[in-house]
């Protein structure tokens, strides 16, 4: 048996912190969904953005990694000749089911064991609404859909996952006529359907937020050169760390990032603690004892 002994001590320097995830999924799917080359610069390369890059080669995207850069080429998607497998990502499974949903053709989506127990039933139910034919175990995967999507008025339920909500904002311009969708009840989550809403009119879509969910047009995507931001997320743990003993710096972090996390620094803030913004740079510095407070941490 090995021990292993913490030594108390300070903390100073910087670092730059992994890419997000969410951000690399999105542009993934919505590179795919533009017609001709796009690139998804800064990248995080990980099992369940490989399994959206698979899920997306199975619909029709060419797509390789070079460089650190994922080069995306597409004339178009279509529904896979076989099923498609999302392993252990959640995020692939519910933003590929509202595209799915588009194709004329059957789609097959399932996963590991753990993806199997996920719901999708308020998802798939919406999309029944609209003319998709869906089938499950259940509510969860394996599921198949099998389109075309009408447009239109869609409702979907916002207090289980705001992913739900951005598979089928992500889906509408590809729907046969605008679609509103309904939002019922408070969005959880709501910084990620933010994020979504970002990134799809960073690829040409018309999509405005209303007092009751979305209004998304029926246009076209459109190619673009798209550099995923820094993880806010993963930003939190060394600037905590210089909070705790010292003084941080993260680098190439989006000041005007939709992260939820990226209220961290103001959190710290809050704490007492001495942060610096400047530029894409935040710096954290101890300045004694963090103080108690109280936060919602909900989003």
């Amino acid at each position: 048996m090995t021990d292993i002994t913490f030594m108390s001590g300070t903390v100073k320097g910087e670092i730059t912190p992994p890419s997000s995830k969410s951000f690399t999924h999105r542009a993934i799917i919505l590179s795919a969904l533009a017609r001709g080359d796009s690139k998804v610069r800064n990248p995080l390369i990980s099992l369940d953005t490989e399994a959206t890059m698979d899920a997306m080669r199975s619909m029709g995207a060419d797509i390789r990694v070079e460089d650190g850069t994922i080069l995306i080429s597409s004339k178009g998607l279509h529904a896979p000749d076989r099923s498609i497998d999302v392993r252990n990502s959640g995020t692939t499974l519910r933003l590929i089911t509202g595209i799915a949903s588009t194709f004329d053709s059957e789609t097959i989506l399932t996963g590991d064991e753990s993806i199997q127990k996920r719901p999708m039933g308020p998802l798939l139910e919406a999309l029944s609404t609209k003319g998709v034919v869906c089938t499950s175990n259940s509510g969860k995967p394996p599921i198949s859909v099998k389109g075309p999507l009408m447009g239109g008025d869609i409702e979907i339920e916002g207090d289980m996952s705001s992913q739900f909500v951005s598979s089928l904002m992500i889906s509408a311009p590809l729907a046969h006529s605008p679609m509103d969708i309904h939002v019922k009840g408070e969005l959880v989550s709501k910084p990620y359907a933010d994020i979504t809403l970002s990134m799809m009119r960073a690829f040409g879509a018309m999509v405005e937020e209303t007092d009751y969910g979305y209004h998304v047009e029926n246009e076209p995507y459109i190619e673009r050169d798209y550099t995923v931001p820094s993880d806010y997320s993963s930003a939190a743990f060394p600037l905590v760390a210089g909070a705790l003993g010292g003084e941080v710096t993260v680098c190439n972090m989006d000041p005007e990032s939709k992260q939820g996390d990226r209220r961290i620094a103001d959190i710290l803030e809050m704490c007492g603690m001495k942060v610096i913004r400047d530029g894409d740079r935040i710096t954290c510095v101890r300045t004694g004892r963090p103080k108690a407070i109280d936060v919602d941490m909900s989003d």
